[in-house]
């Protein structure tokens, strides 16, 4: 069972319900594996993992580029941009005046510690190194690059960076405020068949459960899979099921309708 953590096992408050916390619990209890996969870095993800017992078992992150055995820190799979596509995106940001995340080792790296940037780490609960002019900046592939704008930027600039950088990257939006862009091979779709290969679950034995548009390729990829209700429309299409609740909850009524606990 894959599991995005941002308003789907997380609450508004960025935390997990007793609640979910419980019925996750009496899955796991019952045989049946759950992990997570995020948008977020590893470092970020760390400590839900630890809340949920997940010791033993992958962790998908970066929308998939980036997979770590937990709670070692291995890097099991990676799968970062490419340098000359991460310029490209730094060059049309900084162009526009647009706040461009960079990641590195699973290291926050922003141009300014500006109000988006507080914003982000608040919520992320990392450390954000400025480095002034990301195109400058970067000598390395970055694991992922994150946009971060108002809603409205967001939608008006998106067609344009998917454009930009061609369909051989992933551009989507995990977030009203935050459009996210990663290699070819880094969707959580990917990591979500790599954990289930590792562990030799088959794909239709695999559940699915998000709420944004990243995670529209791990539902395409899994047997099952639950948008929540708070999801936009578009992600609801596509899954299977829609789980009721709202963030945080909506994983325990996925669990139950589906005679898991």
């Amino acid at each position: 069972m894959g599991l995005d953590l941002d308003g789907t096992l997380l609450n508004v408050e960025h935390r997990i319900p007793v609640r979910t916390q419980e019925a996750v619990a009496a899955a796991r209890a019952r045989g049946i594996k759950v992990v997570i996969v995020t948008g977020r870095m590893y470092q970020s993800a760390r400590p839900y993992a630890q809340q949920l017992g997940l010791a033993g078992l992958p962790v998908g992150t970066y929308n998939g580029a980036a997979i770590w055995d937990f709670p070692s820190g291995k890097l099991l799979s990676h799968e970062p941009m490419p340098l000359e596509a991460c310029k490209r995106l730094a060059a049309f940001c900084e162009a526009k005046g647009l706040h461009l995340n960079a990641y590195m080792d699973d290291e926050l790296y922003v141009p300014s510690m500006s109000e988006r940037t507080r914003d982000y780490v608040a919520v992320a609960g990392v450390e954000a190194h400025p480095v002034g002019s990301v195109f400058l900046w970067l000598t390395r592939p970055s694991t992922k690059m994150l946009i971060v704008a108002e809603p409205d930027e967001i939608q008006g600039i998106k067609p344009e960076v998917l454009e930009l950088m061609g369909p051989t990257f992933n551009v989507v939006q995990s977030h009203p405020k935050f459009l996210e862009v990663t290699g070819e091979r880094a969707t959580k779709g990917h990591a979500l068949a790599w954990i289930a290969n590792s562990l030799g679950i088959p794909r239709e034995s695999v559940m699915a459960v998000g709420d944004a548009g990243n995670d529209m390729a791990m539902f395409r990829w899994a047997g099952t899979s639950f948008a929540m209700e708070h999801s936009m429309d578009e992600v609801k299409r596509a899954a299977n099921y829609v789980a009721k609740g709202g963030p945080g909850i909506g994983v325990v009524d996925a669990l139950e309708r589906m005679g898991l606990v």
